[in-house]
């Protein structure tokens, strides 16, 4: 294993690695650095490492999923619009049913 392939830690390991405004050293480990820690040292910076991703794994599935809610959000919102438009334009049941892919019972549920 490469302890380089995502080079960032917590903030957790900073008694090591330094602090907040010393952030490149949190950020910046080259391999020889990271082959010179002792084994508790290497062992707190993979714990961080595994921390980091599940977090960042965490969060980008809660993003994921929230930009696929507000779009499933906005395609309804715009189809209700469609219909509601159509309605007051006097289109018929059938030919809404036909354009929307909605059953008549949901076409009567749009004011």
């Amino acid at each position: 294993m490469r302890y380089t392939e995502e080079p960032y830690i917590s903030l957790g390991s900073k008694r090591n690695f330094g602090t907040l405004p010393n952030k490149d050293l949190l950020i910046n480990h080259s391999e020889a650095e990271i082959a010179s820690f002792t084994h508790t040292e290497l062992k707190e910076y993979e714990d961080s490492l595994k921390a980091y991703r599940d977090i960042k794994n965490s969060l980008d599935t809660a993003k994921d999923e929230g930009r696929a809610e507000g779009m499933a959000k906005g395609r309804v919102e715009t189809l209700n619009k469609m219909v509601s438009k159509m309605k007051r334009e006097g289109l018929g049941y059938d030919l809404i049913e036909k354009l929307t892919g909605l059953p008549q019972k949901d076409i009567d549920a749009i004011p």
